[in-house]
């Protein structure tokens, strides 16, 4: 399945979350009342928020948010952290955010889910499907330790090669493409072509270049000035999403991606419902 790269891979975090809350039982809010500004379009809910990932959406103001923002959350370390972040966007010297957290603090959302002291919820697991007679597999593991930085680990397995983008201690937290060479292509051939693709996409993105670190195995060297932080990409990709929704359509390139996205993670989900005792 083919993905555009205009932004980084990681970058489907959708920003809407239309989550209704009822029944709470709600013992704290802070905040404005909400305001109900009908020029806005869009609504913004946190639920839980546990990761400073979480925060990341309100770096911006967007002109279709909605300054009022719902936040659903227990007490704690993680809720004071994320409402630090929140006022620092606020009342930054330059280009302050105007959000108005509207609070709800308590501990029973997930209380549903929670029989004999085991929280059931949908999470780790593995997907494995079949494409045009093409086998792939999808794994999510939930196995967190706190790092020193964001970690991520990606495989994309192609006919004649694989890329491998890695993000940890070794490369200093920063992501870093590999590309490794399948057994049995043939390696002359392929580094030509190597070659001619990387001197094809340099007069958009000049200064990318390739090193070899071993036959048949290279990495895509990214010069700094394209290394605009993680946490920029997640007001470019709330722009991007504000931008489709008002304009009411998504990408061509992006509508069948979605369509087999979801087509295979509900049926999996059906699926695992199923056999559930």
């Amino acid at each position: 399945m083919q993905k555009n790269n205009d932004l980084p891979m990681k970058q489907i975090v959708y920003i809407v979350m239309t989550i209704i809350l009822t029944n709470m039982s709600c013992v704290t809010q802070t905040g404005k009342t909400d305001n109900a500004d009908p020029s806005c379009e869009v609504r913004l809910v946190t639920l839980d928020p546990g990761h400073f990932h979480a925060a990341l959406v309100q770096k911006t103001s967007y002109p279709l948010v909605c300054k009022d923002v719902y936040v659903y959350a227990p007490e704690g370390d993680d809720f004071q952290e994320h409402m630090k972040r929140i006022e620092d966007y606020n009342t930054r010297a330059e280009s302050p955010a105007q959000w108005n957290e509207i609070v709800y603090t308590g501990s029973d959302f997930l209380q549903k889910d929670v029989r004999n002291d085991i929280l059931y919820v949908y999470s780790n697991g593995d997907i494995t499907y079949k494409i045009k007679n093409i086998y792939a597999k999808v794994s999510v593991i939930w196995n967190y330790t706190f790092p020193e930085g964001d970690t991520h680990y990606s495989i994309m397995k192609g006919s004649k090669s694989h890329l491998i983008i890695e993000q940890g201690k070794e490369q200093g937290f920063k992501p870093q493409l590999t590309i490794k060479v399948v057994h049995g292509t043939d390696l002359t051939t392929f580094e030509n072509e190597l070659i001619d693709a990387i001197k094809a996409i340099l007069s958009k993105y000049p200064g990318i270049s390739i090193t070899k670190q071993e036959e048949g195995r290279w990495t895509v060297e990214i010069p700094e000035v394209y290394h605009n932080g993680h946490e920029t990409h997640f007001g470019q990709v709330t722009e991007n999403f504000l931008q489709y929704l008002s304009e009411g359509a998504l990408p061509d390139w992006e509508v069948p991606n979605m369509i087999t996205k979801y087509h295979i993670t509900t049926h999996a989900l059906e699926m695992v419902k199923n056999k559930r005792p």
